[in-house]
């Protein structure tokens, strides 16, 4: 029974696996909050599994946990959880609500919840479109623990998942739960946010999938995204779950691309001579007369030294063609022994904020 706290505001409930979820209202900090409890008392240890990790795993694209409601023998009977009142993304295929840049967004706030998620040793393990929704400032928020677990050395006996985001791996019998689970259920977010159910490759649906054949490359139906993303996304889908991508690398990789030909950056001497390198003028080259020559290239995510002639140091280091320029470093021309007339300048890159 709810404590005086919460009053429900109205009869209508939403059941998912082993959960039922209502939204009620919190009198004390006035606000409308979703109060979940098991189906049946059989499912009540992974109400408390949920409990007992999202407790664990603080994450700005991790669903809030607030409250746990227990009875008059102090044994729980629920939860109080954040309401996510933005969108859902079953239908985000739709061409009416398909956006690139979205798109991106949206993969790069689940790999972010991956990553804070696998930092703590805690796979989710039943990542999906369905379990994903926008909070009401429109950040992207991973929620439905109930089948996640934290411990490294953890098998399944049941083998409790969707089918269609389930691994190959999965379908053997006492699996190891593994981050590599949760990387594959990505790069299935990935289609489905592109694709309706319907229209997803036939051999994702075998069981264990991909058993006839390899997914084809999300190419195939994105044909504009970034040849990167496009590696990284079908990695996700490898079949040798040692071959996947880890949560970190995939939060990088989607960092980068969302900010893709946004970055500056800024080559100062003594304040007396500037030059800047963005989008819209990607290379530059310094030439020092007698000491050296140095040719930078921004391709839209790094910048890259193409050319040098001469004697020319990052960070006292000899530069080297291909070599990447840190975010801050000092570039020097001519050998140490020319002593003060030598020719200094500093790097400096912006670091642009992803905006959701």
């Amino acid at each position: 029974m709810l404590p005086n706290r919460y009053t429900q505001i109205t009869s209508s409930i939403k059941a998912g696996g082993f959960g039922v979820t209502t939204p009620v209202k919190d009198n004390y900090l006035d606000r409308v909050v979703i109060y979940k409890i098991a189906k049946n008392s059989d499912d009540n240890d992974q109400l408390l599994n949920e409990i007992r990790l999202l407790s664990k795993a603080r994450s700005r694209h991790i669903v809030e946990i607030y409250d746990v409601i227990t009875n008059s023998n102090n044994e729980v009977e629920g939860l109080i959880i954040e309401y996510l009142t933005g969108k859902s993304y079953e239908s985000f295929h739709d061409a009416r609500f398909f956006n690139l840049d979205e798109y991106k967004k949206i993969l790069y706030q689940l790999s972010f919840a991956l990553s804070d998620l696998h930092h703590l040793n805690i796979v989710h393990r039943d990542l999906k479109l369905e379990n994903i929704k926008q909070s009401s400032t429109g950040v992207v928020k991973l929620f439905d623990f109930g089948l996640s677990v934290d411990d490294a050395d953890y098998c399944t006996s049941e083998n409790r998942a969707t089918l269609l985001y389930a691994a190959p791996e999965f379908f053997l019998k006492g699996v190891r739960i593994t981050p590599a689970l949760d990387i594959y259920a990505l790069g299935i977010c990935a289609w489905a946010l592109a694709l309706p159910y319907k229209d997803l490759p036939k051999v994702l649906f075998e069981k264990p999938p991909q058993k006839t054949d390899k997914v084809p490359s999300i190419s195939t139906v994105l044909a504009e995204l970034d040849p990167l993303l496009v590696n990284i996304i079908d990695s996700c889908l490898e079949i040798d779950p040692t071959h996947r991508p880890t949560s970190n690398s995939l939060k990088k990789t989607f960092y980068d691309h969302i900010i893709k030909n946004k970055h500056v950056g800024t080559i100062v001497q003594n304040a007396s001579h500037s030059y800047f390198i963005s989008a819209s003028k990607p290379q530059v080259t310094i030439k020092i007369s007698h000491l050296g020559t140095l040719v930078v290239l921004y391709d839209g995510l790094v910048f890259k030294i193409i050319g040098k002639t001469g004697d020319v140091y990052i960070n006292n280091s000899p530069a080297q063609v291909g070599e990447l320029l840190h975010d801050a470093c000092v570039l020097t021309f001519g050998l140490p022994k020319y002593t003060w007339q030598r020719v200094f300048f500093t790097f400096y890159c912006s670091r642009p904020e992803v905006i959701l």
